[in-house]
């Protein structure tokens, strides 16, 4: 039970994008190096969107909701990909089985209690 835990936490806190180091700046940065044209190609993975600047280096911010944000990226000529969010399948399946697992685990523990042993 404790590994699955161990690994319930690892996965969670895991980035899928561990070959990408990013610098995170704040969502008025990001508008701003935009409108002065210092962004060349960004990526977005639903809210999250990881650009190149001016310097070349990879900056990552979140953005709140905001659609509009494409049709700013491309009429300032910035080449804009789009990436799906995907989830691991380990991560699926721990995702549905962990809540199961820890209440078959209560159950017995409860069960367990109730017959003095």
């Amino acid at each position: 039970m404790l590994f699955l835990l161990i690994l319930a936490l690892f996965n969670l806190f895991s980035n899928n994008q561990a070959g990408v180091a990013s610098q995170s700046v704040n969502y008025s940065e990001f508008i701003d190096a935009v409108d002065r044209g210092e962004v060349s190609q960004a990526v977005i993975d639903g809210e999250n969107v990881r650009y190149v600047g001016a310097d070349g280096k990879t900056y990552s911010t979140i953005v709140p909701g905001d659609a509009a944000v494409t049709s700013t990226l491309i009429s300032k000529g910035v080449v804009v990909k789009a990436e799906r969010q995907e989830q691991s399948a380990f991560g699926a399946i721990l995702t549905m089985l962990l809540p199961v697992l820890v209440l078959v685990g209560l159950w017995f523990f409860m069960m367990n209690r109730m017959q003095g042993g």
